[in-house]
């Protein structure tokens, strides 16, 4: 029959209650909730009784006693451990838990978990597993076999994988058994482990021989006839049996192979494998010789000799030795080299030994067979060729010295990935990254008509000598040398003489390709009109961006190069406009020069003039500016402090949100010449501009208020404007110290969020709002400017009566596209192309002369106030700003693409409540949390990424590499419900403020991983080793400051913003975005409410 909740049936064995059932008043052994319920039972007591639960493990306590003593309790289940300095404490503890639980005490702590724990009298404490070992090795039947020295056999091929394991072999049990060793106190055998539970599935006999449990090869060779460059003699190489794998060291003296042993056991492809090898060599009697013996013992290695005079016996490191010094041979005449490079040639036929595939190895390499990865060949170059090495800038480089260094290419160096270059001219190696190479000019290749001339001209010097000719001629002379046979010459394009005159040439190398073409910039320099570009002389043309991106209406530089431009009237009001206000406000005291205080600096002047345009991109203003140029004032003389805070965006979406929500009147207003309405703090002196019938030439100004230009001149704006906003019965935010808020009449609001000199105004009445544009119009000169229209380069419209607002930057992305010449290009549906893969720029290739730069702070600017699509893309690109190649240039065009076909979205903040009584149910707050795991191949982290909505638009968004690695993609997913609760608890304070009500019901959180939704509302041990500082989110629920809800990733609006999606999700959640549309196939969640009747439903609780 059914049973009832919380009854279970008693079993046929008991006759006494045939036919009855039992309802269980506690949790029975078995059941799923048992363990959940005692734990929390358990915690509970501890908590109450003074015990702190750790953040990092929950199943740790800790005690402060009133005698400055502290007293731990690790609880794993039933099994208790405390600890503490004081036994008084731990006996009263050991009390306490007895009255309230039938425990049993159990003493000092000698078995725990299977482990065998023993304290003897040096105070250290032992940790064995010596009996759990004796039953595996009786179990299996190992008792008699002989003992070794290493987990596995070396070099042991476990990859053979059978589609039919052997059922008969206890493969799996003996691996489970040794994988409880490996976790608790044999760490050695752990990799063992690993690697044999790979093939629990699939195993075979292979696999069962290495559960149940390296010979390297030795030679020297020496002393030859020259000391190499570094002083070196003799040559020893090691051979791994197994991989064949070769290591070269270059010694002095035969007695130094005991450092090349000890060099060997260090190498990162070795680490400590070497412990329980069997060495190779011959009977050489440095390899017999005490100290490397007693060296072999320390190091646990088994030596075995091959008899006097019989090499085959070690024929593998012989035959590796004649292969190696063959190969040497060869690349030193090759290369035209002299007999002392003969270590460097060695060395780099080792690595070549090491790289070349063997039939032996399945036509692997040495490398792979040992490393599990193929080496990268592309970072080799011929062994001898010309390197041309990159001199830094320094005090010793002038502009005219030759900005590369010549010296001959020698090895590669594998521990730091770089090129091994041997410089002639200061007869040192140098491990660099920043090298071009040129070919090998190889006397025996010439002809015999060269030779004839060579021989005639008695030059005999070696290779090396001739480049460190050169490279000493060049660095002498610091001027540039003519070009020689072979090299291409440059001829610039016909230009303009007047703009050629102004040319900077600077030279690059830039042989990408065999031929050893060079590249060079040509920067022009600032012309009159105030404009620069780069011209790319290699191919003879201009780059299409570069050429487009040159105004024909640029700015005037200069007041003379204002008055002498077309617009020279509209230019001379501004000029006089500026200075009227200048004198209107008091700004500063004309003072002749000779007043001027001994010890003051005077500071120098400028005027900046700037067209002010429509959304249309039509000129509405002519603007002049006089500034000071700040950069020159010295810190405690002329300044102090410089901060000046302004209004965040995110704020000031939210408020817009929110007066939607409240039908709240908006308007925007401007102050008129800002910072002159601040006096100064310092005394200081400014030198007038050159402007003809305005100042005397031997007159100086001393400022009364702050000036443009100035560094505290903002500091100053924001003091005062503080000050009077004070004044006026407003109270700045605690979240945002330039959003302000003052309660009216009648328990009406009104709102002020600051940028600088820009003013949203938020009202719930009109008188208000008119009442206080008086006040501030009567204080500062003020510009009304109504309703919004253009706010931070922000298009936004506001209409009261339908309780709508819309932001959009359609004009300003218009103008980006003609900046880059990308107006008339193809739309494309995604960001990036899909599956993008973000990799690194090859270093050694120089920047690409493209405005990549430019374009990123372009797109930046808008990723950040109105365009949450593009944010992936651009944080994606933006992290090769310091070293980008044309593959990144072909990305950001690519996201123009995408911006030319979405100009027309727009966010949209729309209200559905009646707004009669006051209603803000509109103003709720939800939010979408999502990451990509480990999305960052240079870093291997993962990316955050959510969306805050209110009033049916996104408030608040954010794209960005996570700062630490994510060891699971559930780690991943937590860290971004930290960064979204952050942000979200920022929100609803400035909500609450704002309102002057505390929230009361929580917001919620959607995500689409469940695990990191139940280690957010339920402390697990899984996270205890993630950093603190990403626990919040456990608070914030814990709290009811946010509940977390489920929904399935195919609906998780945020992965627009960790990751690269395919058109058609793309299209999907920027439907959501900007067109506030239902998700379809979604259902509405139903949300936690303290008891107040439900809000009306809206479209995006569709979600």
């Amino acid at each position: 029959m059914e049973l009832p909740p919380h009854f279970t049936d008693i079993g046929d064995g008991a006759q006494r209650y045939a036919g009855k059932v039992c309802r269980l008043l506690k949790p029975l052994y078995g059941l799923k909730q048992a363990g959940r319920a005692w734990a929390k039972k358990l915690h509970t007591f501890l908590k109450t009784n003074g015990w702190a639960q750790s953040n990092v493990d929950a199943c740790l306590f800790t005690k402060l006693h009133d005698d400055g003593q502290r007293t731990w309790i690790i609880t794993y289940v039933d099994d208790l451990i405390i600890s503490g300095s004081s036994e008084r404490h731990i006996r009263a503890c050991k009390q306490q838990i007895k009255e309230s639980f039938e425990a049993e005490d159990l003493g000092p702590l000698t078995w725990y978990l299977g482990l065998h724990l023993t304290s003897p009298a040096d105070g250290v404490l032992h940790i064995a597993q010596t009996q759990a070992i004796n039953d595996i090795i009786n179990d299996y039947n190992l008792a008699a076999a002989a003992s070794v020295s290493t987990p596995m056999r070396v070099g042991i091929d476990a990859s053979s994988i059978s589609e039919q394991p052997d059922r008969r072999l206890p493969f799996r049990n003996l691996v489970g058994s040794l994988l409880y060793l490996a976790n608790r106190t044999r760490p050695d055998v752990s990799f063992a482990c690993g690697l044999l539970c790979r093939y629990m599935d699939r195993y075979t006999t292979v696999h069962w021989q290495a559960a149940k449990h390296v010979l390297l090869y030795a030679d020297i060779a020496g002393p030859l006839e020259e000391t190499s460059l570094r002083g070196a003699r003799y040559a020893l190489t090691f051979i791994d049996d197994c991989t064949r794998f070769a290591w070269t060291f270059l010694i002095r003296h035969k007695n130094d192979v005991g450092a090349a042993l000890e060099q060997l056991r260090k190498d990162r492809h070795v680490v400590n494998a070497l412990r329980g090898a069997t060495l190779q060599t011959d009977s050489d009697a440095v390899f017999k010789s005490q100290d490397f013996t007693d060296l072999c013992l320390a190091f646990d290695i088994k030596q075995r000799f091959s008899p006097p005079h019989s090499q085959a016996k070690n024929g593998s490191a012989e035959r590796s030795f004649r292969t190696l010094f063959e190969t040497a041979r060869t690349m030193l005449f090759a290369a035209d080299l002299d007999k002392p490079f003969w270590g460097f040639a060695v060395q780099h036929a080792t690595l070549l030994h090491n790289i070349a595939p063997r039939r032996s190895l399945k036509d692997k390499s040495p490398f792979e067979a040992l490393t599990g990865h193929a080496f990268d060949v592309s970072l080799l170059r011929v062994f001898g060729s010309p390197a041309y090495v990159h001199v830094e800038k320094s005090s010793t480089r002038h502009k005219l010295d030759p900005r590369s260094r010549v010296g001959v290419y020698v090895g590669f160096a594998e521990e730091d990935q770089a090129h091994v270059v041997w410089m002639p001219d200061t007869r040192r190696v140098v491990h660099t990254i920043h090298a071009r190479f040129g070919a090998i000019k190889n006397k025996h290749a010439a002809s015999s008509q060269q030779q004839q001339e060579q021989d005639n001209s008695g030059a005999s010097a070696s290779h090396a000598n001739k480049i460190a000719q050169r490279s000493t001629e060049d660095s002498a002379t610091g001027a540039p040398t003519a070009p020689r046979a072979g090299e291409p010459q440059l001829q610039p394009r016909a230009l303009g003489g007047s703009v050629w005159d102004q040319l900077l040439v600077s030279e690059t190398l830039g042989d990408k390709d065999t031929s050893g073409g060079s590249t060079t910039t040509c920067h022009v320099a600032t012309s009159a009109a105030g404009t620069g570009e780069k011209i790319s002389a290699v191919g003879g043309h201009l780059p299409d961006i570069a050429a487009g991106s040159v105004a024909t209406s640029a700015e005037p530089a200069t007041v003379k190069e204002a008055l002498a431009s077309p617009d020279s009237e509209e230019w001379r009001q501004a000029i006089l406009d500026e200075f009227a206000a200048m004198q209107a406000n008091d700004v500063y005291d004309v003072v002749p020069r000779a007043d001027l205080p001994k010890g003051h600096k005077l500071l120098r002047s400028m005027v900046i003039f700037r067209r002010k345009r429509d959304d249309q991109g039509k000129v509405i203003k002519y603007k002049a500016r006089w500034v000071a140029k700040g950069y020159s004032q010295v810190h405690g003389v002329n300044y102090t402090d410089t901060f000046a805070p302004t209004a965040t965006i995110a704020a000031i979406r939210t408020m817009l949100a929110m007066a939607v929500a409240r039908g709240m009147d908006i308007q925007q207003m401007d102050v008129n010449t800002a910072f002159l309405n601040a006096p100064v703090d310092h005394e200081i002196y400014v030198q007038p501009p050159a402007v003809d019938g305005i100042f005397s030439p031997n007159t100086v100004l001393r400022l009364k208020r702050g000036l443009y230009g100035l560094k505290q001149s903002p500091r100053l704006w924001n003091h005062t404007l503080d000050t009077w906003m004070r004044e006026q019965d407003f109270v700045a935010t605690a979240t945002d110290a330039c959003i302000y808020r003052r309660t009216c009449k009648g328990g009406k609001m009104m709102w002020v969020a600051v940028y600088v000199d820009d003013l949203l105004i938020f009202a719930d009445s009109d008188s208000d709002m008119a009442a206080f544009k008086k006040a501030i119009s009567k204080r500062f000169k003020m510009k009304d400017l109504g309703s919004p229209d253009i706010c931070l380069g922000i298009k936004v419209q506001h209409d009261r009566k339908a309780r709508t607002v819309t932001m959009s930057q359609e004009h300003y992305l218009r103008n980006v596209l003609e900046t880059f010449g990308m107006a008339d290009c193809k739309p494309v549906g995604t960001p990036l192309c899909t599956g993008y893969v973000d990799k690194p720029a090859d270093k050694e290739e120089p920047l690409p002369d493209v405005p990549f730069r430019e374009l990123l702070g372009s797109l930046l600017y808008a990723a950040t106030m109105t365009r949450p699509d593009i944010s992936a893309a651009v944080s994606i690109l933006s992290r090769r700003m310091q070293h980008f190649g044309m593959d990144h240039w072909k990305a950001a065009k690519h996201l123009l693409r995408y911006i030319k076909g979405t100009l027309s979205y727009t966010i949209k903040y729309a209200a559905t409540g009646d707004a009669s009584n006051g209603s803000t149910a509109d103003g709720v707050l939800s939010a979408y949390s999502d990451a990509s795991f480990a999305s960052d191949v240079d870093t291997r982290r993962s990316r955050t990424g959510f969306v805050v909505f209110c009033s049916t638009g996104p408030v608040s968004w954010n794209s960005k590499l996570q700062a630490t690695v994510a060891t699971a993609s559930a780690d991943a997913e937590y860290m971004a419900l930290a960064a979204t609760a952050q942000e979200l608890m920022f929100l609803r304070q400035l909500q609450e403020e704002l309102t002057g009500a505390v929230l009361c019901e929580p917001t919620l959180v959607h995500t689409d991983n469940q695990p990191a939704q139940r280690v957010a509302e339920h402390a697990a041990s899984r996270m205890r080793h993630i950093l603190v500082k990403y626990h919040y989110i456990r608070e914030c629920v814990d709290t009811k400051r946010i509940v977390l809800s489920y929904l399935a990733t195919e609906h998780m609006i945020a992965d627009l913003l960790t990751k690269i999606l395919p058109r058609p999700k793309t299209a999907q959640f920027c439907t959501m975005l900007f067109d506030q549309r239902p998700l379809p196939g979604c259902q509405p969640r139903a949300r936690p409410h303290s008891g107040r009747s439900p809000r009306p439903s809206t479209p995006r609780q569709d979600l």
